[in-house]
């Protein structure tokens, strides 16, 4: 929830995180198929404020926000909901059409203002909270999706950030007070490498 307003990409994380700890049935595909439903036009999802062009301050209205389904997706916002699916063998194939999507995104500047600018794709956080290049293959990958040309300017992005020592160097935004960080998504990314 962004205020009263509902938000795609909170449900899914926190769905995400359920399915990990064990979760299934009823709930989690009430929660899978609720996000299934609530997709944009193209496929994908955003903050349905966004595509009304609401601002901030539209959080508090009492009356939920319905999205103007014809308005782009924002990666942020697919990038986020399509874990708990990636993580769903089951679900897989419903959304790998929206993973190429996301795919063809990557390195480009989101269709809406949060977390805008190209740059944000290599800002990480670990445990996974945005969208960056390090869930993104992650989640692809997972969907099946391992043969893009996207994909492989993340490759190429690590393997230019890799330092002599074999941690990648990289920018954290959310977990930076942990020294440890950079070691856990070193040790994600080669997890994903293992899966090509």
């Amino acid at each position: 929830m962004y205020g009263n307003q509902y938000s795609p990409n909170y449900s899914a994380s926190i769905t995400e995180f359920l399915i990990k700890a064990g979760y299934e049935g009823t709930r989690i595909n009430k929660s899978l198929n609720w996000l299934l439903k609530i997709r944009q036009d193209d496929g994908g999802w955003a903050i349905a404020l966004r595509t009304r062009n609401k601002k901030l301050e539209a959080l508090n209205n009492k009356e939920t926000i319905e999205p103007d389904k014809s308005k782009p997706f924002s990666h942020l916002i697919t990038g986020i909901v399509l874990r708990p699916f990636s993580i769903m063998p089951s679900y897989r194939s419903k959304v790998k059409d929206i993973g190429m999507l996301l795919a063809n995104r990557v390195f480009t500047r989101d269709k809406y203002s949060d977390r805008a600018e190209v740059e944000y794709w290599t800002k990480f956080t670990y445990p996974y909270h945005w969208t960056d290049i390090l869930s993104t293959i992650d989640t692809l990958t997972m969907l099946g999706i391992k043969k893009h040309p996207k994909i492989d300017q993340i490759k190429q992005w690590f393997k230019t950030h890799k330092q002599e020592n074999g941690i990648y160097k990289v920018r954290v935004m959310a977990g930076a007070k942990y020294k440890d960080i950079k070691y856990w998504i070193t040790l994600q990314y080669l997890k994903v490498l293992k899966r090509f």
